[in-house]
């Protein structure tokens, strides 16, 4: 396995321990850094995002779940197969935000803060829909444009599995920040280096009784990881260095990223929920990172 050529790889996920990969020629393969291995997948197109079920390493009946087609279609590959199936949700297309795969159910995140949990049963070849939530939410919530203008400000929505707990992480990114924190204008930034920054986060928890996101103000010992990645959340007990009650963060504005422009992969960071404070890991005015980073865990 030679991994000189790395920088020509696109990430399009990490989970369980494995990279998912597109190589120089557009193959689609799995990749384990820590044991140095690597497996072959069936080509899809157009992925926005790819999470596994299990460990490879550990059990030969692992899924592969992938956002693809501009985020409007869910497709799952399953371990001894020869082609993607696609997971048809209804006779409308539907835009999928974030996967999440735990004990072999998968949470998907939809438009206006839905959710669908899907059992992927060892038993059936195809997904059975076991719940589907159609939630309300806070004012804060349902009216954040009022804060974050769409002329200004780009927000990316995650799904997490936090304990026992459901989260919605709604991820405000100005479209061009000054070096004081200020959304502005492209126009406004004349001479200046302007790049696209995170400012904020809001957190909100699933109550599947009343079907609602609640507001959440701390995550008390609790610390989430957003970005490429699946989402996951560690207790800050168990990872001395890392700050209780905060977000970790990497870029994964992928339109943005894309673009001819000489930053990119840069916005990444910690945002804390007890002073609802950004603190930016890179410097503006950095060049483009390719690729951009990826928050990597082993799982032995």
């Amino acid at each position: 396995m030679c991994l000189t050529n790395f920088k020509k790889v696109v990430c399009v996920g990490f989970s369980h321990g494995w990279l998912i990969l597109f190589d120089k020629n557009s193959k689609l393969f799995l990749l384990n850094l820590f044991a140095r291995a690597q497996v072959p997948l069936p080509n899809c197109n157009n992925i926005t995002k790819s999470v596994l079920s299990v460990n490879p390493s550990h059990s030969k009946n692992y899924i592969v779940v992938s956002i693809y087609n501009n985020s409007y279609c869910l497709a799952f590959f399953r371990h001894g197969n020869q082609e993607w199936t696609e997971i048809k949700n209804g006779n409308f297309p539907k835009m999928y935000f974030d996967v999440v795969f735990s004990e072999n159910f998968l949470y998907v995140l939809g438009e206006k803060g839905s959710v669908d949990i899907w059992d992927f049963n060892q038993d059936c070849f195809f997904p059975k829909k076991n719940i589907s939530i159609q939630p309300t939410g806070p004012i804060k919530f349902t009216k954040s444009r009022k804060y974050y203008p769409i002329e200004l400000f780009s927000d990316t929505l995650y799904l997490v599995l936090s304990s026992d707990d459901i989260l919605l992480v709604v991820r405000h990114i100005g479209e061009f920040v000054t070096e004081d924190g200020r959304a502005i204008h492209e126009g406004e930034c004349d001479d200046s280096i302007c790049p696209y920054r995170t400012v904020k986060f809001n957190v909100y928890k699933m109550d599947l009784n009343r079907e609602e996101w609640l507001e959440v103000k701390s995550l008390n010992d609790r610390i989430l990881f957003l970005g490429g990645n699946q989402s996951f959340s560690v207790l800050a007990k168990d990872h001395p260095g890392y700050k209780a009650n905060s977000i970790y963060f990497t870029d994964d504005y992928w339109d943005r990223i894309d673009e001819d422009y000489m930053y990119g992969g840069h916005d990444m960071g910690m945002f804390s929920l007890q002073d609802g404070c950004v603190k930016q890991f890179c410097e503006i005015g950095l060049q483009k990172i390719e690729p951009p980073p990826f928050w990597v865990f082993p799982d032995w």
